[in-house]
Order: C-alpha cells, then structure tokens, then sequence
C-alpha cells in the first residue's frame, strides 16, 4: 500500500475522477451559533471499494464536485495539492480520536466511532478554521471534517 502524501493523491487524482462513485456513507451536521456556522462532516466507506487512503480521500472530495463543471474541478484539486495547509501528516491513532472528540458537539444520535480499531490516521488538512482527518481500519476509511463559516 503507497503512503498517504501530496505525490501520492496527485498521482491518482486523474484515475479516479475517471472511475464511477463506490458508495460512501456520509453525513453533513450544521451549528449556527452568534456569527458563525460550524460544519462538520463524517464519512465512511468500505475499503473494498478503495485501493488506499488516497483513493478515498480523493473520492470523497469528488463526491463534493461531482455536479460541478470539470473545469472547477479541475482548478479546486491543483490549488487543494499545492495549498500549504494540505499536510498529509500521519498523526496517532489516539490523536484522531482526540480530534473528534474535540469538535463533536452535535445534538441529535450520531456515530464518528470508526467500527473498528483504527490502524492509521492522518491529518489531512489543517488551517485552524477547517480540520480534515482520515482513519483506517482493517474494514474502512473514516473521514472527519470540521469547518468554521464566519
């Protein structure tokens, strides 16, 4: 299995905007509070239908884009690639569950638990506002997104 890193999504971006959609699970949660909207978003999918971390992370940014013009595609995934705050970190596996722990303030019945044991996590993107992890397990990808909207 390649490294979760920029070299490795910038090598399969093309392949798998080609590929048709495996099915993800994905769930959207909004807070408005005083001034600003906070956004978190949990997915997850069977890693039978990735090949790595990259394949579902590239994946899920896709399904963000898949009714959008080819050519705004194209332009948010070479300025996401080069953007600096696009890290690609491995963190620890405690690290992971530290960050969903931390920004989980939804309400109403949810899961961010992964069905198993996670075996890798990364830090995907990170610029303060806007947090991005990845987590697999011997069964899936996990991914957590928390985002603030002033």
């Amino acid at each position: 299995m390649r490294p979760f890193t920029r070299a490795a999504l910038r090598s399969e971006e093309d392949q798998v905007r080609k590929e048709p959609l495996p099915p993800l699970e994905w769930q959207q949660f909004k807070r408005l509070d005083p001034g600003a909207e906070v956004l978190i978003l949990f997915g997850r999918g069977s890693k039978q239908h990735f090949c790595d971390a990259a394949h579902c992370w590239l994946t899920v940014l896709h399904y963000g884009f898949r009714d959008s013009p080819l050519s705004d595609t194209e332009a948010f995934f070479a300025e996401f690639l080069d953007d600096e705050h696009t890290v690609c970190k491995e963190i620890s596996c405690e690290e992971f569950r530290r960050i969903v722990q931390w920004y989980d303030f939804v309400a109403t019945p949810h899961n961010f638990s992964p069905h198993e044991q996670v075996g890798q996590a990364w830090l995907v993107y990170d610029i303060g506002i806007n947090s991005v992890t990845l987590a697999e397990t011997s069964e899936e990808f996990v991914v957590f997104s928390w985002e603030l909207h002033d």
